[in-house]
């Protein structure tokens, strides 16, 4: 696998990502990024086994392929770079990063244990709300969310939809 990204936009998507990694994790393959080529770019996916986030980050793709590498450690190194962004991983996963002068390699793992992601099933029923309107009303919220993740239930917050009302 072979690609060219900008450190920018690949940092916006492993921060994006990164929110499913668990602290504590319980399975070593939870503790991974999953690094997908499309043709359309790349794909990067984390879970910790309840919830998953998967993004598209924009890159020039020049070899096909899927990986897995240590998302906290990539994260911390993309961190650093700027400018273009080139990464190749070979097929004992080992990773050649190169931005700007600078040269890393990272080990990786095989991706075939990193577990699918569910599918969303797309329903007839659509909500849709100002940007800036969904913003206020978590805002005014999040003092009440739990941050400890030993009961995730209480991390969330829950939407009740009715007609004309949307209550958080």
């Amino acid at each position: 696998m072979h690609f060219s990204v900008n450190a920018s936009d690949i940092n916006a998507g492993m921060s994006l990502v990164s929110h499913a990694l668990s602290a504590r994790p319980m399975r070593q393959i939870y503790e991974g990024v999953l690094i997908e080529t499309a043709e359309e770019g790349i794909y990067l996916t984390c879970t910790d086994g309840e919830m998953t986030v998967r993004t598209r980050v924009d890159a020039t793709v020049s070899e096909e392929g899927v990986a897995m590498m240590p998302a906290k450690l990539l994260g911390e190194l993309l961190r650093k770079l700027s400018g273009e962004v080139d990464i190749a991983i070979d097929n004992r996963f080992r990773a050649e990063i190169r931005s700007m002068g600078s040269n890393t390699s990272m080990a990786g793992t095989d991706a075939s244990e990193f577990p699918d992601a569910p599918e969303v099933q797309e329903t007839e029923f659509s909500v849709e709300l100002p940007q800036a309107k969904l913003r206020d009303a978590i805002s005014r919220i999040m003092f009440a969310v739990s941050t400890d993740e030993t009961r995730r239930i209480l991390t969330g917050v829950l939407m009740e939809v009715s007609a004309g009302e949307i209550r958080f």
